[in-house]
């Protein structure tokens, strides 16, 4: 179970003890940047619930999954309001979806062994790599579930930019070869 009590925030007849669920929610991220969405995954395992989110800060309670976090804030609430304030005042938290049944614990599979699994786990940042980032790759392994990241999503597409940037330099690379022994050979048949 969490380390959070639940909080009544409306969402309580939604949990279903007999099933497996997975919820998306997002909130505003901190001020002043909370024109941006901070979303994470809530999991229900039968009436066993946990949060899953990428945070700006290392965990402290599993660093092998680094910047990926486990019940770090209650389940239902969002993030801190204000920055460097480790506490309360936390926005609210907005629900975008769930997914039941066999698809839901699918997930949630996924994601309890994402820990080891993504890829990356070591990095954050505000504008790169971040929470959306973490919670677009999940989905994008879940190509049957109509669950979608909002347009103030920064990050999302950052793992398929990172992707397109690493295949690139391979490709500049494969180039800047093939003209060096182009070159190399064009020495030595002058010679």
């Amino acid at each position: 179970m969490n380390d959070h009590p639940r909080e009544k925030t409306g969402y309580e007849p939604r949990i279903d003890p007999e099933k497996y669920q997975a919820f998306l929610f997002r909130c505003p991220v901190t001020v002043p940047f909370q024109f941006a969405s901070h979303p994470w995954f809530v999991c229900n395992e039968r009436g066993t619930i946990t949060r899953w989110e990428v945070l700006d800060r290392l965990s402290e309670t599993s660093p092998d999954r680094a910047y990926l976090h486990v019940n770090r804030f209650p389940i239902w609430s969002g993030i801190e309001i204000l920055p460097f304030i480790r506490k309360e005042p936390l926005w609210k938290g907005k629900l975008l979806g769930k997914v039941e049944g066999n698809q839901a614990r699918e997930m949630i599979d996924f994601i309890r062994t994402s820990g080891e699994r993504y890829p990356y786990r070591h990095t954050y940042s505000l504008v790169g790599i971040n929470s959306n980032t973490y919670v677009q790759w999940v989905l994008d392994h879940f190509e049957d579930v109509d669950l979608k990241l909002p347009h103030n999503s920064f990050g999302k597409n950052a793992a398929k930019r990172d992707r397109m940037i690493r295949q690139a330099r391979v490709v500049v690379r494969r180039r800047i070869v093939k003209l060096k022994k182009r070159v190399i050979a064009r020495r030595l048949s002058d010679r």
